[in-house]
């Protein structure tokens, strides 16, 4: 079964369930000759190999996308506190503008 997350895909079926294993596997020299074995575990070396180097890459995927949403979600935060503090700020300066023109007031009229 291949699923399919984003831009990333991966095989979720054992490996012997998948029909391109089982047709590379048949593709292997027969273990009944003692010749061939020695070729046979070398082309199974170089599929594990080949195995691990994908499984690798789709790590990096895995973990390049999950970076990513991090950054975003980072991002949006610093945003918002950003918001949160220029409101804040804005707040305060009226505050105190309120309390100037009170204080001016006050001392036009006294």
């Amino acid at each position: 079964m291949l699923e399919r997350r984003g831009k990333i895909s991966y095989s979720t079926s054992k490996p012997f369930q998948n029909p391109f294993f089982r047709k590379w596997e048949e593709s292997l020299p027969p273990l009944s000759d003692p010749e061939q074995f020695k070729k046979r575990r070398q082309m199974m070396e170089e599929r594990e190999k080949y195995e691990w180097q994908l499984r690798e890459e789709q790590i990096k995927e895995i973990q390049n996308a999950r970076l990513e949403v991090l950054k975003e979600m980072l991002q949006e935060r610093e945003e918002k506190q950003n918001t949160i503090i220029q409101h804040r700020v804005d707040k305060t300066l009226e505050i105190e503008e309120k309390q100037a023109d009170e204080k001016i007031n006050k001392i036009r009229k006294g």
